[in-house]
Protein backbone atom coordinates (compact mmCIF):
# COMPACT_ATOMS: atom_id res chain seq x y z
CA UNK A 1 0.00 0.00 0.00
CA UNK A 2 1.38 3.49 -0.57
CA UNK A 3 0.75 6.36 1.69
CA UNK A 4 -2.28 7.77 0.05
CA UNK A 5 -3.79 3.99 0.64
CA UNK A 6 -2.58 4.01 4.35
CA UNK A 7 -4.36 7.51 5.26
CA UNK A 8 -7.63 5.84 3.50
CA UNK A 9 -7.69 2.91 5.64
CA UNK A 10 -6.67 4.75 9.28
CA UNK A 11 -9.61 7.26 8.35
CA UNK A 12 -12.09 4.39 8.07
CA UNK A 13 -10.39 2.71 11.49
CA UNK A 14 -10.94 6.00 13.17
CA UNK A 15 -14.63 6.88 11.93
CA UNK A 16 -15.01 2.95 13.59
CA UNK A 17 -12.61 3.31 17.10
CA UNK A 18 -13.20 7.17 18.30
CA UNK A 19 -10.25 5.83 21.02
CA UNK A 20 -8.11 4.70 18.04
CA UNK A 21 -4.20 5.23 18.14
CA UNK A 22 -2.92 3.65 14.71
CA UNK A 23 -0.13 2.46 13.66
CA UNK A 24 0.33 1.01 10.13
CA UNK A 25 3.17 -0.05 8.25
CA UNK A 26 3.73 -0.87 4.74
CA UNK A 27 6.66 -1.41 2.18
CA UNK A 28 6.18 0.21 -1.17
CA UNK A 29 8.87 -0.51 -3.86
CA UNK A 30 12.17 -0.76 -1.88
CA UNK A 31 11.02 1.31 1.14
CA UNK A 32 9.22 0.27 4.75
CA UNK A 33 6.84 3.28 5.54
CA UNK A 34 5.17 3.74 8.90
CA UNK A 35 2.24 5.82 9.89
CA UNK A 36 0.93 7.15 13.14
CA UNK A 37 -1.95 8.23 13.57
CA UNK A 38 -4.73 8.71 15.86
CA UNK A 39 -8.34 10.61 17.01
CA UNK A 40 -9.55 13.63 18.56
CA UNK A 41 -10.24 12.31 21.58
CA UNK A 42 -6.42 10.20 21.73
CA UNK A 43 -5.21 13.52 21.45
CA UNK A 44 -7.14 14.97 24.90
CA UNK A 45 -5.62 12.23 26.20
CA UNK A 46 -2.19 13.03 25.41
CA UNK A 47 -1.35 10.75 22.47
CA UNK A 48 1.64 12.49 20.51
CA UNK A 49 1.97 10.70 17.25
CA UNK A 50 5.21 12.32 15.91
CA UNK A 51 7.27 11.15 19.23
CA UNK A 52 5.85 7.26 18.80
CA UNK A 53 7.34 8.13 15.72
CA UNK A 54 10.61 9.29 17.09
CA UNK A 55 11.06 6.05 19.68
CA UNK A 56 10.33 3.50 16.88
CA UNK A 57 11.60 4.79 13.32
CA UNK A 58 14.92 3.58 14.22
CA UNK A 59 13.65 -0.44 14.24
CA UNK A 60 13.83 0.45 10.27
CA UNK A 61 16.21 2.44 9.99
CA UNK A 62 14.33 5.36 8.96
CA UNK A 63 13.62 8.68 8.82
CA UNK A 64 10.41 10.94 9.37
CA UNK A 65 8.10 12.99 11.45
CA UNK A 66 5.25 14.87 11.59
CA UNK A 67 2.42 16.28 13.89
CA UNK A 68 0.79 15.20 17.10
CA UNK A 69 -2.08 13.96 15.16
CA UNK A 70 0.06 12.18 12.58
CA UNK A 71 3.21 11.49 11.71
CA UNK A 72 4.78 9.13 8.73
CA UNK A 73 8.43 7.86 8.35
CA UNK A 74 10.27 5.49 5.96
CA UNK A 75 13.96 3.50 5.64
CA UNK A 76 16.40 5.34 4.06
Amino acid sequence: LNINDLKVLTDKIKEQYPDAVILCGSRNTDKGTLLYTCTKKALEHGIDCNQLLKETIGMIDGKGGGKKKWAKGEEK
